[in-house]
């Protein structure tokens, strides 16, 4: 628990280097870039995403669906 709590105290997400959280459930892949100062989600994407969809469904398995996920959001972060 101490080990926990120390490790949590450095994550901390700012503007210009948001954070990065991914939640893997059993069938969908979840990634969002949160700015902790403001309390704010700054992006998300998931393959549920309408805007995803032709990507993650070409896409065989969940991994390959998450790297088009994660590519996604590095692009929209990158503007």
């Amino acid at each position: 628990m101490k080990k926990n709590i120390r490790r949590k105290k450095k994550m901390v997400g700012t503007a210009d280097r948001p954070r990065l959280v991914v939640y893997r459930s059993l069938k969908n892949v979840y990634g969002q870039l949160i700015d902790d100062v403001s309390h704010q989600v700054l992006l998300s994407a998931s393959n549920l995403s309408k805007d995803l969809s032709a990507g993650v469904k070409k896409a065989k398995t969940k991994t390959d669906a998450s790297f088009v996920i994660g590519k996604s959001l590095a692009e929209a972060a990158g503007k």
